[in-house]
């Protein structure tokens, strides 16, 4: 048995193991759920041909993921994050929950989220979200209301607090397993013809179990685009370019040219395209 099938069998066990019916997924305690989504991920992907390893630092980064594709490597880094309903109750659909913060933003191309929800039944829902899909759902896939102060949800405080609670929905009358009805006057999706999924309005429905995600990585960073989406000043905002960043390099070499030692250093470091 292989490396990789010994990994793999010891993921199945565990996650037999947390499935049993005395410790059900529904009772583990927040710490063991969210070690169990990011086995469940790890499994998904195993079983999806890639080959997965575990950082020694939790830093933001869960997982990596590493997978050759047209004898070319590929690796991908994935941030897990996990909820079960918090709520059934009332006219609101089933209710999830979950929470990012400014410093998950990573801005390489290749880290990505996947939210795991667990519904009462046990039910796996899987969304694969690229820093540019996060992005995309808290502010441009967004229906227009004249009750929003700023067009991206992470330009308000609660975002840059860290604090930013999220409730994904799933639009399902468990009585009768039948969707409900959403408002027409959403801007919905494109291809999106009976959304399920949403999160503050925004439709999820193209993200779920959407695994080739994964493969599907655009060269470049999300540096600007998540500038764009969360800085609260107009002048920021409607930048095209980073013009000001440049004015503020300048002036600042111009004050390191004062101190030798300090620009010399500077000066390296920038050459090499490390940051301390």
């Amino acid at each position: 048995m292989s490396k990789e099938q010994k990994f793999r069998k010891v993921l199945e066990e565990k996650l037999k193991k947390m499935k049993n019916e005395k410790n059900s997924i529904k009772n583990l305690r927040n710490r063991d759920f969210s070690e169990y989504c990011e086995y469940a991920v790890a499994f998904e992907l195993q079983r999806l041909g890639w080959k997965v390893f575990q950082p020694l630092v939790d830093r933001y980064i869960d997982i990596v993921a590493f997978k050759e594709k047209k004898k070319e490597n590929i690796f991908r880094t994935i941030q897990v994050k996990g909820s079960r309903v918090e709520s059934l109750e009332g006219e609101d659909p089933e209710s999830y929950g979950l929470t990012h913060q400014p410093k998950d933003l990573l801005h390489d191309p290749r880290h990505f989220f996947v939210w795991l929800f667990v519904d009462n039944k046990n039910n796996h829902n899987f969304f694969i979200l690229s820093i540019s899909d996060f992005v995309d759902v808290r502010w441009s896939l967004l229906p227009k209301s004249k009750r929003r102060k700023n067009p991206s949800l992470l330009m308000r405080g609660e975002w840059r607090w860290g604090t930013d609670r999220m409730h994904p929905k799933h639009w399902i009358n468990h009585k009768t397993e039948t969707y409900k009805k959403i408002s027409k006057s959403w801007e919905l999706t494109k291809n999106v013809k009976n959304p399920s999924w949403t999160l503050e309005n925004a439709v999820l429905d193209p993200l779920l179990n959407n695994w080739s995600k994964l493969e599907q990585v655009i060269r470049g960073s999300n540096a600007l685009k998540c500038i764009k989406a969360q800085e609260i000043n107009k002048g920021w905002r409607d930048i095209d370019k980073l013009r000001a960043w440049e004015k503020n390099n300048k002036n600042a070499f111009i004050k390191l040219k004062k101190n030798p030692k300090a620009y010399k250093s500077a000066t390296r470091l920038d050459e090499l395209g490390i940051e301390e």
